[in-house]
């Protein structure tokens, strides 16, 4: 779930970053859907699932919206990138990268779990997301207040960096709840 947060986070922000993200984020999506789905045909020898016709359909579809929104860009708006043009990278290197591992059920996913990401870096990571999500989201919905929102989440934001240095989230990892 935590990786997810993150990912929307990342999205959101790049959204606000640059304005043609969304029609180029589901451009990308569905011609890279259409390339997973061409290595599946070609993995089997075969289309054995009648794949041929959705591969027709979201070209059609990539097509008709880099024609309506008229853009040929080819940006890869993966995870990363979006962290990337949303100025995120670090989170992305922190934050992302850990809860992958977890969700991919690497060993060293497992072992990092195990060793660092418990209670307290799982709730500091959705604090972190949730204040820089409510910082972002005043500049693109109305409010009678937007500066301060970004105000008071940025104040909140320097809160939870000071509980986070002082070591407050590691101690719940360590505590035993029963």
């Amino acid at each position: 779930i935590v990786r997810s947060i993150l990912e929307c986070l990342f999205n959101l922000v790049a959204a606000v970053e640059h304005p043609n993200f969304a029609v180029e984020k589901l451009i990308w999506e569905v011609e890279d859907e259409v390339k997973k789905i061409r290595k599946w045909i070609e993995t089997t020898g075969e289309d054995e699932t009648g794949f041929e016709e959705t591969i027709k359909d979201l070209e059609s579809l990539s097509s008709s919206l880099r024609q309506k929104y008229n853009t040929s860009a080819q940006l890869n708006w993966n995870a990363f990138e979006s962290s990337r043009r949303a100025g995120l990278v670090g989170e992305y290197r922190r934050e992302y990268f850990i809860y992958s591992k977890a969700v991919h059920a690497t060993a060293s996913g497992t072992i990092s779990r195990e060793q660092r990401v418990g209670r307290g870096h799982i709730l500091q990571t959705v604090l972190f997301a949730m204040l820089y999500a409510t910082g972002t989201m005043v500049q693109v919905v109305p409010t009678k207040s937007p500066q301060g929102h970004v105000d008071a989440s940025a104040e909140l934001i320097g809160k939870l960096t000071a509980f986070i240095n002082a070591g407050y989230f590691r101690e719940l990892d360590k505590a035993q709840l029963v």
